[in-house]
């Protein structure tokens, strides 16, 4: 209701001040429904289907978008306004009857060590506020933002077939999170060490295509070639996603997780957003190709802190369920 009423209301707004305060207001409840999102994932899903029903909860985020965006650019070349009612007045119903028809579900509930306590029938109840996030996101920025001008003013294409190539990224994407996702639980449900080194490799995996897409010479290739190689660029990128999630809920306590994931989507977008800015810094001292694959290296050590898991992931495990059962 937080997001959808004040988006509802922007249809209304006069004045700048009113359009920045709902906005505001929308963006408040956006940034803070994933984090208790994923954390509700860990109350209604046990650890050996997790990477795959995370996986699924950012494809019908991604879809979200592209509709919204879509929907956008269909009724607001009449009124600017028309969107955000459209938009809004369907989350509005929607959060009514989830409001009136659904139930929290128990804290922990699929937790191993506290199955004896759920069996007894008492409740589980704690805080806790530690909590731990992985950076790692300033390449993401430098693709969404500066790859489609790169590719149409210093490769030569057109700005149609620069817009592919940054489309075929995308589609990986969306690839690289649903099969990542099944492969990264069908690794971990047989040995938790392997979605570790899955997540380390196809992050490395992901630095040799951004690596052509900025320093080739484009237009004397394939145009096939270098789309199925952003395809594949973004798809190694977008492994790590779901299963970085279903990690993060496997290591954090049923009520230190809504921290924990703040901290992963705060520092995802801080990368996000330092990402261009600090790219539009190099380009000044380094040129836009020297800046771009300085940018690319940041999933270096991305890449590196997240194969070292292959360490730590089973005694995080095995401490979090530990701790559960000292409660």
């Amino acid at each position: 209701m937080l997001g959808s009423m004040p988006c509802l209301c922007t249809f209304w707004v006069t004045n700048y001040g009113q359009l920045l305060a709902l906005r505001t207001l929308t963006g408040i409840s956006v940034g803070g429904c994933f984090p208790l999102i994923f954390s509700l994932l860990g109350d209604l899903f046990p650890i050996t289907q997790r990477a795959a029903v995370s996986a699924g909860v950012q494809i019908a985020t991604g879809a979200g978008i592209a509709a919204g965006q879509a929907l956008a650019g269909m009724l607001g070349e009449s009124n600017w306004r028309i969107p955000f009612m459209v938009v809004a007045v369907p989350a509005v119903v929607v959060a009514c009857i989830m409001l009136l028809t659904t139930q929290e579900p128990p804290r922990g509930a699929f937790e191993e060590a506290l199955q004896g306590v759920y069996a007894e029938g008492e409740a589980y109840k704690d805080t806790i506020t530690w909590a731990k996030g992985l950076p790692g996101s300033l390449p993401w920025g430098f693709m969404l933002v500066f790859m489609n001008d790169y590719l149409s003013q210093n490769k030569g294409f057109s700005v149609k077939v620069a817009t592919l190539i940054v489309l075929m990224f995308g589609l990986g994407g969306g690839l690289g999170v649903i099969c990542g996702g099944a492969l990264g639980q069908w690794l971990y449900n047989r040995r938790k060490e392997y979605v570790a080194l899955l997540m380390g490799t196809s992050v490395f995996l992901g630095i040799g295509p951004l690596t052509y897409l900025v320093n080739a010479p484009l237009p004397s290739y394939p145009l096939g070639a270098t789309a199925f190689l952003a395809l594949l660029g973004g798809c190694f990128a977008s492994v790590a996603g779901p299963n970085l999630k279903a990690v993060l809920l496997n290591v954090n306590e049923p009520e230190t997780r809504g921290v924990a994931f703040a901290l992963q989507t705060m520092t995802d977008d801080l990368g996000k957003g330092l990402g261009p800015f600090l790219v539009a810094w190099f380009i000044k001292s380094l040129g836009r190709q020297g800046a771009f694959n300085l940018s690319i290296g940041g999933w270096v050590p991305c890449g590196l802190l997240l194969t070292s898991l292959v360490f730590t992931l089973r005694k995080d495990e095995a401490a979090m369920q530990r701790r559960l059962q000292d409660k």
